[in-house]
């Protein structure tokens, strides 16, 4: 599983010209799994997704405060082409991918991981498999990978 989180000041998931949900400060996370993936790797993501120190601390110091120190918000938007690889004529393919049907499985195991581990009214997940347009504003910018299969 790839979890690519950018640092938000705020975002918001816009389906059909409607916004759907926004965040104040917070991380935006594109998901996509790989089709190797295991339970263990969620556990640990959702882990280090919800105690890494992305924030300052008030007097400065850098790398201080994590998500729930500053009562952020989390946007989460499925992408299977985190795990997309790129053929020799230039086309996409998906074969490291879990299938549609698995991918969306793990994506509501997800979800409700983090929603019983976190704030549930301040985690926000796009309606799988749907076109939206993702509106945010990268604070930093500072993006981060967290890589179930390159665990530190």
């Amino acid at each position: 599983m790839k979890i690519i989180l950018q640092r938000a000041a705020n975002g918001a998931v816009i389906i059909n010209g409607e916004k759907i949900c926004e965040i104040g400060v917070g991380v935006v996370c594109f998901v996509g799994f790989h089709k190797d993936d295991k339970d263990d790797g969620l556990v640990w993501a959702v882990r280090k997704l919800l105690s890494l120190f992305l924030w300052d601390n008030d007097d400065g110091t850098p790398w201080k405060k994590s998500i729930a120190d500053v009562d952020g918000g989390i946007i989460f938007v499925h992408d299977s082409g985190l795990n997309a690889t790129v053929d020799s004529q230039n086309h996409p393919t998906f074969e490291n991918c879990m299938s549609e049907a698995d991918s969306r499985k793990w994506y509501d195991k997800l979800i409700q991981r983090v929603k019983s581990q976190y704030k549930a009214d301040k985690v926000f997940a796009q309606p799988f498999g749907e076109k939206m347009k993702v509106d945010f504003v990268n604070d930093g910018p500072l993006t981060i990978t967290i890589d179930s299969f390159n665990r530190k």
